[in-house]
């Protein structure tokens, strides 16, 4: 196994001995791709999409309204620097992709939700940070950045990414966890 496959099995790892704790359930098969049925509307070039990756899935059963909650997972392992604008805005993007695809897919509602009846289809970004040293605030990631010369570059805009009205993104980071609804 590749050294990188090992720092992407740190970020599995810490996921489940974490959300075993809240006794979240972990559902089958784990690192699988379903096929995208939005086509162009999906892709980041003017190629069609073919696929949406899933990590993980896991699931509870929220308390209040009885619905069978399931995060579409994304786990990252990433080093201090790694951790940035442009993957972080890249991640939210793909998991939004990745999660309005799955709420009309037949595939992934066989694969995940098969035992469910009344289920809501969530995104989980989960970052990892495998060297241990990220200190900085993770939402520095949203924020923009001014140059000397006034000019706006770089940051998330939530407002940019594609979420519909009544989709979720939940973020799991290595000093915090934040959510993000339209």
């Amino acid at each position: 196994m590749a050294e990188t496959a090992y720092i992407a099995k740190m970020a599995e790892t810490v996921s489940n001995d974490l959300f075993r704790w809240f006794k979240w359930d972990v559902l089958i098969p784990r690192d699988m791709n379903f096929s995208c049925h939005k086509g162009v509307k999906h892709s980041s070039s003017s190629k069609e999409k073919n696929t949406h990756p899933v990590d993980v899935i896991f699931k509870y059963t929220d308390p209040y309204s009885g619905k069978d909650i399931l995060f579409n997972t994304d786990l990252k392992s990433y080093k201090k620097g790694s951790i940035g604008n442009n993957n972080v805005r890249d991640a939210l993007y793909s998991l939004a992709r990745t999660i309005e695809c799955a709420d009309g897919s037949n595939e992934w509602r066989t694969k995940y939700a098969m035992n469910s009846k009344n289920y809501e289809i969530r995104g989980l970004l989960f970052v990892y940070n495998h060297d241990g040293i990220y200190d900085r605030t993770f939402i520095e990631a949203f924020k923009p950045k001014v140059s000397s010369k006034g000019k706006v570059s770089a940051g998330v805009k939530i407002g940019n990414v594609p979420l519909r009205k009544d989709q979720q993104l939940h973020i799991i980071e290595p000093l915090r966890n934040l959510r993000i609804s339209p």
